[in-house]
């Protein structure tokens, strides 16, 4: 099943990165497509719209099920990671005609443009991801809602010995990998003179925001761009909620 935290918005940009699997169930790896919400210029943070994550679903369906979300996310900018696996990112090019795929870049090359369309975590490339999320984090630039993440975030750790970063024996990382591959292939070319790379953001408060919701169950309050923008209260869940113009009577 797929969590929701925010449904598409007619213009929006929104970034799918995929971590694969092989959907043998059991302790096995686990299959994760993560939806970010990207801004651009200082018009907000970026944020974790949905999440998708499965032992149980092979490559071809999960190519299906990145196929569907993409589309109905904007035809949003699709990053698959494909180290062990090419079956999710080779069906979504050719059978499923899926348009807006993620190039790998050769940084060292004149044309970094490369010719495969997915993402390779390398021992040049994954460091690049973790720096990114690091910055984005502290700078409090990336709103992250799923709390399997913030645990995978706490287990997720660079040995002394083989210099290897990656999550402690026993857990998972699939769903930070995801987060942090959706996150930096929609911004590896941004940059901005102030911080580099990292564009300044304006963060959305219930003072500046053009709407706001409010839950009939906990009275809580929360900004937003576009009624209809949450499917929920983010604190509790409700689903009855309303939605009021800022300044308005």
């Amino acid at each position: 099943s797929v969590a929701v935290w925010q449904f598409p918005i007619e213009g929006a940009e929104y970034s799918l990165g995929v971590d694969v699997s092989e959907g043998l169930g059991g302790d096995a790896d686990y299959s994760t497509i993560f939806g970010n919400r990207v801004r651009r210029n200082g018009s907000g943070n970026d944020e974790q719209v949905f999440l998708f994550r499965s032992n149980t679903t092979d490559p071809v369906a999960l190519a299906m099920t990145v196929n569907a979300l993409g589309r109905r996310y904007n035809e949003g900018l699709v990053a698959v990671e494909g180290n062990r696996l090419d079956t999710t990112a080779s069906w979504l090019r050719y059978q499923l005609s899926y348009a807006n795929l993620y190039q790998s870049k050769n940084l060292n090359a004149a044309n970094p443009t490369s010719s495969r369309y997915l993402w390779l975590t390398t021992v040049q490339s994954k460091p690049r991801l973790i720096t990114t999320a690091v910055r984005w984090l502290k700078e409090s630039l990336w709103t992250v809602r799923s709390r399997n993440f913030a645990n995978e975030l706490k287990v997720f750790n660079k040995d002394v010995d083989s210099k290897k970063t990656g999550s402690v024996d026993g857990f998972y990382d699939d769903e930070l990998i995801a987060g942090m591959i959706a996150l930096y292939c929609a911004h590896e070319m941004d940059y901005d003179e102030s911080l580099g790379y990292i564009p300044l953001s304006r963060k959305m408060t219930l003072e500046n925001a053009p709407w706001v919701m409010s839950c009939t169950r906990c009275q809580g309050k929360t900004p937003g761009e576009n009624p209809g923008e949450w499917s929920g209260c983010p604190r509790c869940g409700c689903k009855i909620v309303s939605w009021l113009r800022n300044g308005a009577a």
